[in-house]
């Protein structure tokens, strides 16, 4: 039972503070006017290199339960979660300094 609330709190607490740091992030550089249109073309770009990434994740999982792993749907879930987020974050990091 603990075990199932901790969860609970776990991932709506992690939502909430992700929310918190993107609502943040985007307050702090509104004052030094950083939300101009290099920004929004930066994260942009970041986006459809965070869905390519997907898709190559998703022909990878595809393989892998082709060639006999035993995958299930909340791993392949997370998986897929996991690489769509980092590789959006991290592509929307590389455009923003190259900006």
């Amino acid at each position: 039972m603990i075990a199932s609330w901790l969860a609970w709190v776990g991932l709506l607490g992690g939502a909430a503070m992700g929310l918190l740091g993107w609502w943040w992030g985007r307050y702090m550089i509104k004052g030094s006017r950083g939300l101009d249109e290099r920004y929004l073309l930066a994260w942009q770009q970041a986006r459809a290199k965070g869905w390519l990434c997907s898709l190559f994740a998703i022909f990878a999982l595809f393989v892998a339960l082709f060639l006999g792993l035993p995958l299930s749907a909340p791993v392949v879930l997370s998986i897929l979660l996991m690489i769509h987020m980092l590789s959006w974050a991290l592509f929307g990091v590389y455009y923003i300094i190259r900006s």
